[in-house]
C-alpha cells in the first residue's frame, strides 16, 4: 500500500468505468483498516488509489492551479527535502510534507524527464485533461510491481495482480509460458505473470495512453561499468560508505513522527545499512528472529550492542503467534485439522503475494501483529547483494560470450528437471510451451545493454532476479508498512554501477567499505561464514572456496541430503511435509471443478501431493510449494464474481493493527 488501480478505456461510458473501478477498489481493499480511497473519473478514463495514510501522500489526486492536470502517486518520494530549495527557485512553492504534491511541483518546475529528480520508490499517473493523454511511470528500477493487462479495447493497470483481474473485460485464466516458467523454477521471469494477458510494466518506463493507442518507451536503463577503473578501490569504497550514508538517512524520513524499524540479521547488508545510521537517529529498534543459537541472531544482537540499537528480539513470541494463529484460522474456516506454520497463514501469504513466487519465502505474516506495533517503515537491505556483486561467478571472469551468460543463468535460474515438471502437466500444454521457456528468457535481455559478462549479469540480477523476488516481498507487509532499502537509491546506484566488475566480484569493494570505514564492527563476525570481515580478496576467496567445498562434503554425508541450509532460519520442507493441512489443500485443488484441465493432468498433481507428504524429497518441494499456492491462488482470484478478502487472510482477525 498504497495501491494504485485503474483503467482506459475510450469506447466505455462513465457507469461501466465506476462499475468496473469499485470492482478493482473491492480487489485490493481490506475494509477493516479504513483505507482512504481518492478516485478520479474522466472520459475514458478511471483511477484510484487506496492509501493505508502511513505514507505522506493522502494530498491525491493532487491538481495543477489550472486544474488541466491531474496526479496519482503510488509510493513514496525520498529526496524531497533536497529538492525544494530549487523547486522554489522555479515557483514552486510548497511546505514539503505530501509526496504526491511535490511530485506534482516537480512536474511543473521540470517538465518532461521530472520523473528522473524523484528518488524514491513509486508509481505515477500523470493525466493531462487538456490533450486527453494519461502517462504511467515506474521508478528507474521498478521497485514497485505495475501490471497490466490490454485487451478489447481496454487497458488496466494496477499494483496487484489481483486489481488487473478484477478490471479486465475478459476472464483471466492461468496458462502461457509464464505459467510453466514458474513451476521450473522459483519465480517468475521478465514481464511475465502465470495468467495469460496479464504482463508487468519494465523498470524505468513511461507508458503513454490516449485515443491514438498505447505506448511506451524507457526513459531508464541500468548500465554498469564495462571498463576499467575510474577511481582507486579505496576511492570507491569511500564514496560508497558516503552515499550509503545519504541513502540511509533518505530512508530514515519522517523520523520522529512515525515509527521505523530495522530489520537486523548478521549478514552483510542489514549490517551495511545499520552502520550507516547517523549516532544521532538511535537508538533506533532493530528487529531480529531465528534461533537463539544460529549466527544471525548471534551477531545481530552484537552489532545491535556495538551501535546501541534498541534490539528486539522476537522468536520468544513464535509458539505463541503459531498457536493464535492456528486458533483464528480454525474458529474462521471451520477446519478443525488445520495445524501448522504454514496453513495457518497460507491464506494471509498468498493474498498478499498472489503465487508469483514460493510462499515458503514469505511466511512473515505470522510476525506481522508485532510488527504493526513495532514499525510504519521498514529499513531493510534488500537489493544489496545485487548491487555489490554476491551473485557473480568466477566463469563470468572468463569472458564467456553473451549468449553463454545467458545459458548460464538460465539452468541456474531453472532449476527444476523438465522430466519432473511433465507429470504434472496436460500434454498439449507442455508440448506447447517446453520449448518456449528458454527463447522467452533469452528476450529479457534484449532490453540490456552491456556485453561484458559481468555487467550483463549485474543488470540481468537487479532488473530481472531481485525485482521478481526481493520486490515481489516488499508486498507482504505494504498494508500496514514501507519498506525502504537505501541500496535502491538512485544516486547509490549510479555510483555502484561506475564500480569495475573485477572490484564487485566477491564483493571486494563492499568489505573494503566496511572494515575501512566502519571499524567500530570490524570485530563483529560475518554470519554466513561466522569469520571477521577483512579487505584482503585473496583470503575472502579462499575462504569461499574452502567454504563451498566444506558444504559440498557435508551435503553427501549420511543423511545429510535435502537438510536446510546453515543461513535457513526454519526445516520449511520438513515443516510443509508434516502440516496435513497442505496436503489436504492440495488435493481439494486437484478434485475442484476450477481445476485447469488444459493446463494441469489432476492425477499427477494427486500423485505429486501424496509423494511428497509420505516421501519429503527435497526434489519435489518447491513444485509441491507451487501448486498448493497457485491452487489457492485460482481459488481466490478466478473463481469469484467478486474478488475481495476472505476471512482467513484478512489480517485486522489475526491481531495486526497498524503502528
Amino acid at each position: 500500500m498504497p495501491n494504485l488501480v485503474g483503467l482506459f478505456d475510450p469506447g466505455a461510458d462513465e457507469e461501466a468505468l465506476e462499475t468496473s473501478l469499485s470492482r478493482m477498489i473491492r480487489a485490493v481493499d481490506l475494509p477493516a483498516f479504513r483505507f482512504l480511497h481518492r478516485r478520479h473519473l474522466g472520459p475514458g478514463l478511471a483511477v484510484a488509489n487506496v492509501l493505508p495514510g502511513v505514507e505522506a501522500n493522502t494530498a491525491q489526486p493532487v491538481r495543477d492551479p489550472s486544474e488541466r492536470y491531474v496526479l496519482f502517486l503510488d509510493g513514496e518520494i525520498l529526496n524531497g527535502r533536497e529538492l525544494l530549495p530549487e523547486l522554489k527557485e522555479r515557483g514552486q512553492i510548497l511546505d514539503g510534507k505530501d509526496d504526491a504534491e511535490l511530485a506534482m511541483a516537480a512536474f511543473l518546475a521540470f517538465g518532461d524527464g521530472f520523473q528522473r529528480r524523484l528518488v524514491g520508490a513509486y508509481n505515477l499517473v500523470l493525466i493531462d485533461r487538456a490533450q486527453r493523454v494519461t502517462r504511467l511511470y515506474t521508478d528507474r528500477l521498478g521497485s514497485r510491481l505495475l501490471f497490466f493487462a490490454e485487451d478489447q479495447g481496454r487497458y488496466v493497470f494496477g499494483s496487484e495482480l489481483k486489481a488487473v483481474i478484477a478490471g479486465r473485460k475478459v476472464r483471466s485464466k492461468v496458462g502461457g509460458v509464464g505459467f510453466y516458467g514458474l513451476l521450473r523454477g522459483g519465480s517468475l521471469e521478465g514481464d511475465r505473470t502465470y495468467l495469460e494477458g496479464i504482463h508487468l510494466v519494465p523498470p524505468g518506463t513511461v507508458v503513454e495512453l490516449s485515443a491514438r493507442g498505447r505506448t511506451q518507451h524507457r526513459y531508464a536503463k541500468l548500465r554498469f561499468n564495462e571498463g576499467g577503473p575510474e577511481l582507486s578501490e579505496d576511492e570507491y569504497a569511500e564514496g560508497f560508505a558516503r552515499l550509503l550514508r545519504t541513502a540511509t538517512e533518505r530512508c530514515l524520513k519522517q523520523w520522529g513522527e512515525r515509527k521505523i524499524a530495522l530489520t537486523l540479521s548478521g549478514g552483510l547488508d542489514s549490517r551495511a545499512v545499520a552502520l550507516s545510521i547517523d549516532p544521532s537517529r538511535r537508538p533506533l529498534r532493530a528487529i531480529t528472529y531465528g534461533s537463539e543459537e544460529s549466527a544471525d541472531v548471534r551477531y545481530a544482537r552484537q552489532l545491535a550492542e556495538v551501535l546501541g540499537l534498541d534490539h528486539l528480539y522476537i522468536e520468544p513470541e513464535y509458539e505463541r503467534l503459531v498457536a493464535e494463529s492456528e486458533q483464528v484460522f480454525r474458529r474462521l474456516s471451520g477446519d478443525q485439522a488445520v495445524g501448522g506454520f504454514y496453513s495457518a497463514q497460507l491464506d494471509r501469504i498468498l493474498w498478499r503475494s498472489e503465487g508469483l513466487t514460493l510462499f515458503f519465502g514469505l511466511a512473515s505474516p505470522i510476525w506481522h501483529p508485532i510488527y504493526s506495533k513495532e514499525m510504519a517503515f521498514m529499513l531493510n537491505g534488500a537489493a544489496g547483494d545485487a548491487m555489490t556483486g554476491s551473485h557473480l561467478t568466477p566463469n563470468l571472469l572468463l569472458s564467456p560470450r553473451r549468449d553463454q551468460v545467458i545459458d548460464d543463468l538460465f539452468r541456474r535460474r531453472y532449476f527444476q528437471d523438465p522430466a519432473a515438471v511433465r507429470p504434472l502437466l496436460n500434454p498439449n500444454y507442455a508440448r506447447a510451451v517446453e520449448a518456449e521457456l528458454a527463447p522467452a528468457f533469452a528476450r529479457d535481455f534484449d532490453d540490456i545493454d552491456a556485453d561484458d559478462p559481468l555487467a550483463l549479469s549485474n543488470v540481468w540480477d537487479l532488473e530481472v532476479r531481485q525485482r521478481r523476488g526481493s520486490f515481489t516481498s516488499f508486498t507482504m507487509e505494504r498494508y500496514f508498512c514501507t519498506c525502504r532499502s537505501p541500496f535502491l537509491d538512485d544516486e547509490l546506484v549510479d555510483f555502484l554501477c561506475r564500480v569495475p566488475g573485477r572490484f564487485r566480484f566477491q564483493q571486494r569493494v563492499y568489505k573494503k567499505m566496511l572494515v575501512r570505514y566502519h571499524p567500530e564492527a570490524a570485530h563483529v563476525p560475518w554470519a554466513y561464514t561466522e569469520g571477521r570481515i577483512t579487505d584482503s580478496p585473496a583470503y575472502e576467496f579462499s575462504r569461499e572456496v574452502y567454504n563451498f567445498l566444506k558444504a559440498k562434503v557435508a551435503a553427501k554425508m549420511p543423511g545429510k541430503r535435502g537438510q536446510p541450509a546453515r543461513w535457513a532460519f526454519r526445516d520449511a520442507k520438513k515443516m510443509m511435509q508434516e502440516d496435513p493441512a497442505l496436503h489436504r489443500a492440495l488435493l481439494r485443488f486437484a478434485d475442484a471443478d476450477y481445476f485447469p484441465d488444459d493446463i494441469l493432468d489432476r492425477a499427477g498433481v494427486r500423485a505429486l501431493a501424496e509423494e511428497f507428504q509420505r516421501t519429503g524429497d527435497p526434489s519435489r518441494h518447491a513444485l509441491f510449494t507451487h501448486l498448493v499456492g497457485l491452487g489457492r491462488a485460482i481459488e481466490f482470484f478466478l473463481v469469484p464474481g467478486q474478488i475481495e478478502v476472505p476471512a482467513t487472510a484478512d489480517p485486522a482477525n489475526f491481531g495486526v493493527r497498524p503502528a
